[in-house]
């Protein structure tokens, strides 16, 4: 944070990572505070969990699409981890700097009209289509759901994404995984696991053992209007988690 006499403010924040809205929204607050500007929030968190509570049309809306997703018959192929942890143990790999050119593969993302997010995550559904000797890949991706600007609280969701014929192309794979997150309204990244899982008839049964997180932080050049105002970029490493 730019301030005088090389003055400096340091705040740690937890789990906001996950939501894509909470820590621009707390960032536009601090820096309201810290330039004596007005800045409006709000702290209805009754508002909040109203919006999010199922009704049978939502619960409708949310059946036919996993249905369609996962039609009865389908059994996943759950990834085989390298080193087996101990029953009732979760095992989290984290591998920095997985990218070797960030910026060459977001030229890329731009020029196809996809996110980076949708690339990695499609180069992840070929490892591991491969590693289970399958034509396909199931794993557990975040969703957060917003309402409100004004309230610094997601909805934060681990849901399953099936890619099929992971033989095609990478590019064509994001552009499929990008067609499928569209589809996915906040209605359906409320939807419960257990309900999906009920719906994909393997009640009580995994449908993935695998969590993709793709992590970049830092405020993108450019597209950051606080940025040279109050704060500064800071050079970061992209991970895979």
């Amino acid at each position: 944070m730019r301030a005088n006499h090389l003055l400096a403010l340091r705040g740690r924040t937890n789990c906001v990572f996950a939501d894509a809205g909470s820590l621009p929204f707390l960032i536009r607050h601090l820096e309201a505070i810290y330039l004596g500007l007005e800045f409006h929030c709000e702290a209805n968190l009754g508002a909040h969990l109203g919006s999010i509570l199922p009704t049978p049309s939502k619960r409708k809306i949310q059946e036919d699409y996993w249905r369609e997703v996962f039609p009865l018959g389908w059994q996943p192929n759950l990834f085989v981890h390298p080193s087996p942890s101990r029953k009732g143990v979760r095992k989290n790999y984290l591998f920095r700097g997985v990218v070797s050119s960030l910026k060459e593969l977001q030229e890329i993302a731009k020029k196809s009209d996809l996110t980076l997010q949708a690339i990695l995550l499609a180069a992840w559904a070929r490892v591991h289509s491969l590693e289970c000797s399958a034509s396909e890949a199931t794993f557990g991706i975040w969703h957060s759901s917003r309402f409100t600007d004004t309230v610094a609280i997601p909805f934060l969701n681990l849901l399953p994404m099936r890619v099929t014929d992971t033989t095609r192309p990478i590019l064509e794979l994001a552009n499929a995984l990008m067609k499928d997150l569209r589809r996915r309204s906040g209605t359906l990244e409320q939807s419960k696991l257990r309900d999906v899982s009920r719906w994909a008839g393997l009640e009580g049964k995994p449908l993935c053992n695998v969590y993709v997180n793709v992590l970049h932080t830092g405020p993108k050049p450019g597209g950051n209007p606080m940025v040279g105002r109050v704060f500064e970029p800071v050079k970061v490493s992209l991970g895979v988690s």
